[in-house]
């Protein structure tokens, strides 16, 4: 999602990080520790994730 903001590869690598359709600061570090992929790569999705991102939704009890 939001290709124009940083471009196209970092969402798709944003996508690709994620775990279960879910990305955030944790995947993103553990990538990043892992050295697989450039620090200024991580740092463009993490703006995304930063921009772009929601908090979970939390539904009541029994909802």
């Amino acid at each position: 999602r939001h290709p124009g903001f940083r471009g196209p590869a970092y969402v798709g690598l944003g996508a690709a990080l994620a775990v279960d359709g879910c990305l955030d600061a944790r995947i993103i570090g553990d990538a990043a520790r892992a050295g697989r992929h450039a620090e200024q790569d991580l740092k463009k999705v993490w703006h995304l994730l930063a921009r772009f991102g929601r908090a979970p939704v939390i539904l009541p009890a029994g909802g």
